[in-house]
């Protein structure tokens, strides 16, 4: 946990102000997180591996979208591949075969409202991140998104504005959808096409 919260401090300079002569004094805490993740989920240990391996993934995802999602936060492109590279190794680790994850989730989920125990560990990251790397569909998504405001020539999309249209929010997301992003939230996407420049 304590080199995990050494990222986790440098994680939104790096999204920011990101640079491949700095990066290594930010991943010191991921390399020993991607360390654990590795004995954990590579077969070794048994028993409740599964629901440990599932709780640690689900609390490094939060910590790390906290970060991401910031609406105060504004990230260059640079930064945002580094802190994919940075964090790729970890969420690859703590992927859990699938049979064991359902079997897991199927287990521990009679006192749940929804599916989502059975979720892809870090799918909404991995989702987010994906976009913020490719830049083209950012912008295509964005421009369209400004074309269907008629936001009078400003450059910031209002999420209130697009949830407020129930039309324009199914349009909007249908695009996140069909262009793969299954965990994404449209205001996941807002807020990533308002910041990352």
């Amino acid at each position: 946990r304590t080199t995990f919260s050494s990222f986790l401090m440098t994680a939104g300079h790096l999204l920011s102000h990101g640079s491949r002569e700095n990066v290594h004094l930010t991943t010191t805490g991921m390399e020993d997180v991607y360390a654990v993740l590795s004995v954990w989920s590579d077969g070794s240990v048994v028993g409740t591996r599964d629901s440990i391996v599932y709780k640690v993934c689900r609390f490094l995802e939060q910590q790390l979208l906290e970060i991401v999602l910031d609406d105060l936060l504004h990230m260059t492109t640079e930064g945002c591949e580094l802190f994919t590279e940075v964090i790729s190794d970890m969420m690859e680790a703590a992927q859990i075969e699938k049979g064991q994850r359902k079997e897991y989730a199927r287990k521990s989920i009679n006192n749940a409202d929804d599916g989502t125990m059975e979720e892809e560990c870090f799918s909404r990251l991995k989702d987010i991140c994906q976009f913020v790397k490719i830049e083209e569909t950012r912008v295509m998504m964005r421009n369209a998104i400004l074309s269907l405001l008629e936001n009078g020539g400003s450059e910031k999309i209002e999420y209130d504005h697009v949830e407020a249209d129930g039309t324009l929010y199914q349009e909007v997301e249908n695009m996140v959808r069909s262009r793969g992003f299954a965990s994404m939230t449209v205001r996941d996407a807002i807020s990533l096409m308002n910041r990352v420049g």
